[in-house]
């Protein structure tokens, strides 16, 4: 499923502050704000949508078709004649 990106704007001064409080709890502000926009699809969007949004963009792709190895043997005139005898 391909992704977006959404752009939001802070003053530098807060994203420093938020940035070196959420390094301390081992996290940061993209990951933070992944779980939020993920809550809020979850709360926002029925669960039958969700489901429905969800079963139409986890179509499994078609597999690429195999290709098989040339078993063919190559057959001398003597083989193919019957003859076994060497000549």
């Amino acid at each position: 499923m391909e992704k977006i990106k959404i752009t939001v704007e802070l003053e530098d001064y807060k994203r420093d502050a938020l940035e070196f409080f959420l390094r301390k709890n081992d996290s940061s502000i993209q990951k933070r704000l992944e779980t939020s926009l993920e809550e809020l699809y979850e709360s926002t969007v029925p669960p039958d949508i969700r489901e429905y949004v969800e079963s139409i963009n986890s179509v499994p792709k078609p597999k690429a078709k195999k290709q098989f190895k040339n078993t063919k043997k190559e057959v001398s005139e003597n083989e193919f004649s019957g003859d076994n005898s060497l000549a």
